[in-house]
């Protein structure tokens, strides 16, 4: 549970900041995005179908908690990388990040085969409940947090005084405000110096999440008693 609440925590809120740097500061459209994303969800789902196998040969601990710390090193990958963010270098950090993610058919695992059979609906339904809480915090707070650095890092520009108040607190909201922003004004500036502040909150989310990501992974590696067997025993 702890597994599924961190990852979809850190997982959904870079998710949601990314899909927006690929259509507002990588100039993708919205079908591009969606097909530039496509290897994450194969990474995952390849991933999920060779962690059972895995897990009876390395152990179910060493799957699980490895996954995770594989995805958190795709998404500090993000967050150390340079200014100017490149799609291939977000692209390996994604099929890290999905890869890493596929090892949670082991928490699942885990979940239901220690769990009474009497007792497997709320086990299921603790389960889910973790993955749509970990997502909805992890969106309020890392998207908190991102907002915070893309306005902090967007007042520092030139181009935004040169909207006028009201404007410029528009711009602030939100990256899609200040590239309307721009295109209305016509200051081409500001949607630049936007994109290059909403690239370093993402960075930000990423060192966040991606540090998350491996405290989870040690959490799990300590918690998980040695010799688990995903097939309903342990050693």
């Amino acid at each position: 549970i702890i597994a599924a609440l961190g990852t979809t925590f850190a997982m959904l809120a870079a998710l949601l900041l990314l899909t927006q740097w690929l259509q507002l500061v990588d100039d993708a459209s919205p079908i591009e995005s969606g097909i530039k994303l496509i290897p994450v969800a194969l990474a995952a789902a390849a991933a999920s179908l060779l962690a059972p196998p895995l897990a009876r040969v390395l152990g179910a601990r060493a799957v699980l908690a490895g996954g995770l710390a594989l995805a958190g090193v795709g998404l500090l990958a993000v967050g150390f990388g340079p200014d100017v963010l490149s799609y291939r270098l977000v692209l390996v950090a994604m099929l890290l990040v999905g890869t890493g993610t596929g090892s949670l058919a082991i928490a699942s695992a885990m979940i239901m085969l220690g769990s009474p059979e009497d007792k497997a609906g709320n086990a299921g339904a603790l389960e889910e409940t973790s993955y749509e809480l970990g997502g909805t915090l992890g969106v309020a707070v890392l998207g908190s947090i991102s907002a915070l650095v893309y306005r902090d890092r967007l007042s520092g520009s030139a181009d935004l005084e040169q909207a006028g108040p009201e404007a410029a607190q528009h711009a602030q909201d939100s990256l899609g405000a200040a590239v309307a922003t721009s295109e209305q004004l016509g200051l081409p500036g500001l949607a630049a110096d936007a994109g290059a502040a909403f690239t370093q909150s993402l960075q930000t989310a990423g060192l966040v999440g991606g540090v998350l990501m491996l405290a989870v992974a040690a959490a799990v590696f300590v918690m998980t008693p040695q010799g688990t067997d995903i097939s309903g025993s342990t050693h």
